[in-house]
């Protein structure tokens, strides 16, 4: 039984690497696109709490626009995977250009959001810092510590968008194989 487990690991390894790294992949995109939105809606949520202490957050509207975004998540990743097992052979890299565009246009908007958003609930919390209670303090201080790690980790993931966006549009493949390795 050993022998036959090993075998199995060996062909998964060795024969479907490519499956194996688009799945990472997968995962790399997914979970990018869902940290990117909620690091986001927390933001906004909290600058608006702060700046408009008495208006009732619209939940329902929330949750619409989570339900939005994972429509967006399904559609950009079912592309991506038509792409890799070559489904889609009409204007492959005009259909890629614009997705590319696309991610980067909302990756870009998101991270000007964000970092707004976290200074406009910093500059609220030191002009109100009497009246503020404690664990409002902390919770937007907590909140800015996330975006600010949310901004630092993806900022070389929106430059390689950026930069493969342009390449796809422009369409040097060589400036891409040179600037952004494989494995991103």
């Amino acid at each position: 039984k050993q022998w036959y487990q090993r075998r199995v690991a060996v062909f998964l390894f060795s024969k479907n690497i490519a499956w194996l790294t688009e799945v990472a992949a997968f995962i790399l995109r997914t979970s990018l696109y869902a940290t990117t939105f909620l690091t986001c809606l927390l933001a906004v949520v909290r600058t608006i709490n702060l700046t408009f202490p008495l208006y009732i957050i619209n939940w329902t509207a929330v949750k619409g626009s989570i339900l939005v975004y994972n429509v967006f998540i399904i559609v950009l990743q079912l592309v991506y995977f038509l792409k890799f097992i070559k489904a889609i052979t009409i204007h492959i890299d005009t259909l890629l250009a614009v997705f590319f565009n696309i991610e980067l246009f909302i990756l870009v908007t998101v991270f000007i959001i964000v970092v707004l958003a976290s200074v406009i609930s910093l500059e609220t919390l030191f002009v109100s810092q009497r009246l503020t209670a404690s664990w409002k303090r902390k919770a937007t201080v907590t909140i800015v510590i996330i975006s600010a790690i949310y901004c630092i980790c993806n900022i070389t993931y929106i430059v390689v968008v950026g930069i493969t966006s342009y390449c796809m549009i422009t369409k040097d493949y060589a400036l891409h194989m040179k600037l952004v390795p494989d494995e991103l």
